[in-house]
């Protein structure tokens, strides 16, 4: 009787190729149903990496309660400038997909894309300093110490 081995090398290099193929188109529909932005920079794997880090610094009530108040706030804002950017970039790709891509159209709509990404990043930018406000000297320490090691390593 053969081994799994032995009959995956009688099959030859391209087969074993043709079946790595067919592994690969039948996973690219599940990455295809992510939520567009849900990388590891944005959605449910930033922030649950973040609160696991304020779980961390042993928030008092009163700081948990205030943080909490600031995010609800900056919320309101930054959920129709997500959407408003999600759109933007399915009309981006609209004006690529034309028949004839108008470049001042795909011009326009990058720097509008853009303006949009320095405003999350302010806003974002905003949140954390309100974070330092709220957090002590040893929490905000032990904060950059936490995020500094859960960040992966850059690239050279």
């Amino acid at each position: 009787m053969k081994t799994k081995e032995s009959r995956i090398s009688v099959l030859g290099p391209w087969t074993r190729r043709g079946a790595w193929l067919g592994v690969l188109l039948l996973a690219a529909p599940l990455s295809a149903a992510a939520p567009p932005g849900a990388g590891p920079e944005q959605g449910p794997e930033r922030s649950g990496r973040l609160r696991g880090v304020l779980k961390q610094l042993d928030l008092s009530e009163a700081q948990r309660k205030e943080l909490r108040a600031e995010r609800e706030s900056r919320k309101a804002t930054v959920k129709p400038l997500r959407a408003t950017l999600r759109q933007g970039r399915e009309e981006l790709d609209a004006l690529w997909r034309a028949e004839s891509p108008d470049r001042g159209a795909i011009e326009a709509k990058r720097r509008e894309l853009a303006d949009l990404r320095q405003q999350l990043d302010a806003h974002r930018d905003e949140g954390r300093l309100a974070l330092y406000r709220v957090l002590t000297p040893e929490q905000r320490r032990r904060f950059d110490d936490l995020m500094a090691a859960k960040r992966p390593p850059r690239k050279r």
